[in-house]
């Protein structure tokens, strides 16, 4: 499959000079990824094509997951014990449904490329830790696989609660990556419009735990000019909130 080529015809009604042009031909590809090479391995490297090219950040999808359908009855369980480690349970269909996503990721031909199994969502049952699979070379084990105990960090990460009037906030800026299809640029500033507490809305989070208490939804106008909303958490370091006292003060 030639990728430059499908690539070459997506995006060149674009002005690629332009950030938000490429955000847009960027959001053309992942479009066209959307409807002919979902369920596929030519997904991701065709999406991470369109990303280096339009110099954007690559998105993924759990492709070798995707593939492998499901018919509800599969249950696994996993959990840890100081004497035996990982101790992972599952029903005939759970381990079969796994066996198929494993040889699925054994499959791609990108490193990197990794299968989610997230808590509380099935297949996993009951109180089961979550799980994450990667395929990487075996260059990488020898740069990371060792059994360094000092590299190996057990302390959980604890995050500053900081002290925010949520009906004062007037705008954002977000200095990490986030989804392009979002068409957000790192580091500009956003006008909010309006801000409510996330409960289970269907919209993109960017979060920094499991734990959702301190996400907000905030709506505000992308680089296209079209209205979007948002979770956002309070205490993330990635993201500034801005008053309007604070940005008055400027001037």
């Amino acid at each position: 499959m030639d990728y430059d080529k499908i690539i070459k015809e997506l995006i060149s009604k674009f002005e690629l000079k332009s950030e938000t042009d490429r955000k847009k031909a960027y959001k053309k590809c992942i479009e066209y990824a959307d409807q002919n090479l979902d369920y596929t391995l030519h997904y991701n490297p065709f999406v991470e094509k369109a990303a280096e090219t339009l110099k954007q950040v690559r998105i993924r999808k759990d492709i070798s997951r995707r593939m492998v359908e499901e018919s509800g009855d599969e249950k696994l369980h996993l959990i840890y014990s100081k004497e035996s480690g990982p101790i992972l349970t599952g029903n005939a269909s759970g381990l079969s449904y796994l066996s198929e996503v494993i040889k699925n990721l054994s499959e791609e031909n990108m490193n990197g490329e990794h299968s989610h199994f997230y808590y509380g969502e099935p297949p996993l049952y009951g109180n089961s830790y979550p799980l994450t699979i990667y395929l990487e070379g075996d260059d990488w084990f020898e740069k990371y696989g060792q059994d360094d105990k000092k590299k190996q960090g057990n302390s959980k990460t604890e995050y500053i609660h900081r002290d925010i009037d949520i009906d004062k906030i007037v705008a954002f800026l977000i200095s990490d990556k986030v989804p392009p299809e979002l068409l957000v640029n790192k580091n500009k500033i956003y006008k909010v419009y309006s801000c409510e507490k996330y409960e289970d809305k269907d919209v993109w989070l960017k979060k920094i735990r499991e734990n959702t208490d301190r996400i907000f939804i905030f709506q505000f106008r992308k680089d296209d000019n079209e209205i979007e909303e948002i979770g956002l958490d309070l205490d993330d370091e990635k993201v500034l909130f801005f008053t309007k006292d604070s940005l008055t003060q400027l001037f």
